[in-house]
């Protein structure tokens, strides 16, 4: 059986005008599962990761680093330092 999970991670900044930086204000994070999938094992009553779901989730987030690292050095956007 196949199947998908999804887990967003929603970074709030504050920015303010004329300034080069932001300032970190909140980070959120939701998980989704493919219908398929036992809603009841993965989130609770608030929609929130269960423990049974927070390895898929931190996997999730891991491969979705990786996949945006090796994206961007595939597009001259990511250099890697020189060793």
């Amino acid at each position: 059986m196949e199947f998908s999970i999804t887990g967003i991670s929603k970074v709030t900044m504050e920015h303010k005008k004329g300034e080069a930086n932001s300032t970190h204000v909140a980070t959120d994070m939701r998980f989704e599962i493919s219908k398929n999938m036992d809603r009841k094992m993965y989130l609770d009553n608030n929609d929130l990761p269960t423990q049974v779901a927070i390895k898929p989730l931190t996997q999730t987030f891991i491969q979705g680093l990786v996949c945006n690292i090796h994206m961007a050095h595939q597009k001259g956007w990511w250099i890697a330092p020189n060793t």
